[in-house]
């Protein structure tokens, strides 16, 4: 396997396992089924006070949860067609879809954090 292969490889593993990991969150939360833990969802201060905060945290978050997931499941055939397409580097070429995947992912993520702090902000008031 040449290391172009496994680049690809590696970057599209990672891409599925985060993807999948956010969308399932995500769908726990706005379902209300995320119970409060340490292990998985948005732990803060604010949304680790109680079991009210942490819902509403999670039922506000979880379009941007959500989102963030499909974003990097998106830049796998993004990847791909742009592997195919040029004749660039093709760890470039992957190497950009994870940065593309990975921040567009993080832009949504903290677009979610802050309608939960807004909202359990307005819980507590």
């Amino acid at each position: 396997m040449s290391d172009e292969q496994v680049v690809m490889f590696t970057t599209i593993a990672g891409l599925v396992i985060f993807g999948i990991t956010l969308i399932l969150v995500g769908r726990m939360g706005a379902s209300g089924s995320l119970q409060r833990n340490n292990a998985v969802g948005l732990r803060t201060e604010w949304s680790m006070t109680s079991d009210e905060a942490w819902r509403i945290t999670h039922q506000v978050s979880a379009p941007g949860t959500i989102g963030a997931g499909m974003v990097a499941l998106a830049a796998i055939p993004v990847g791909l067609a742009a592997d195919w397409l040029t004749s660039w580097s093709g760890e470039l070429v992957w190497l950009g879809a994870l940065t593309v995947g990975y921040g567009l992912a993080a832009v949504l993520l903290v677009r979610g954090y802050r309608a939960a702090r807004r909202a359990v902000a307005a819980l507590e008031a």
